[in-house]
């Protein structure tokens, strides 16, 4: 995996959260608030894993481009399009990650250390309750393409 540290500072601006998509509030969040917060842009080789099932998931991370696939005991249950969450399950439930995820073309994602972006949220309410409803979001379209494909 190839990193390249982001350090981005911003000022708070509320009429951009009406307008943030799922396939960016990660990557906008350092543009949301008036703190510092590290982003990594990870480019991500075809057959990577990104995320290893039963290990504790460090990161938030959002795929900007590229395809991954969520398996899990070694049997494919999602595919992930640019715009959704890896890791958002840990994040909200503080579990070890329930699935293995790869990539299954040369992808590009957005990650920040879960633990930065919890103290962050702890300290800006209005801000958790935008990225907790972008993940909830997310993670129900997750279930409904998943019960779609005859699960």
């Amino acid at each position: 995996m190839l990193t390249h540290d982001l350090l981005a500072v911003a000022t708070w601006n509320p009429c951009v959260t009406d307008m943030i998509h799922v396939a960016n509030v990660l990557y906008l969040l350092s543009y949301m608030v008036r703190d510092i917060l590290w982003l990594r842009v990870l480019s991500v080789a075809a057959g990577e894993r990104l995320v290893a099932q039963g290990s504790v998931v460090e990161d938030m991370t959002v795929l900007l481009q590229g395809a991954l696939e969520v398996r899990a005991d070694g049997r494919a249950i999602a595919r992930l399009r640019p715009g959704q969450f890896v890791g958002e399950m840990s994040f909200i439930t503080g579990e070890k990650a329930s699935a293995d995820v790869i990539a299954t073309e040369p992808s590009t994602v957005v990650s920040c250390a879960q633990a930065s972006l919890h103290e962050l949220l702890d300290t800006k309410p209005a801000l958790a309750l935008k990225i907790r409803a972008a993940l909830g979001r997310d993670v129900v379209a997750k279930l409904r393409a998943h019960a779609g494909n005859g699960a």
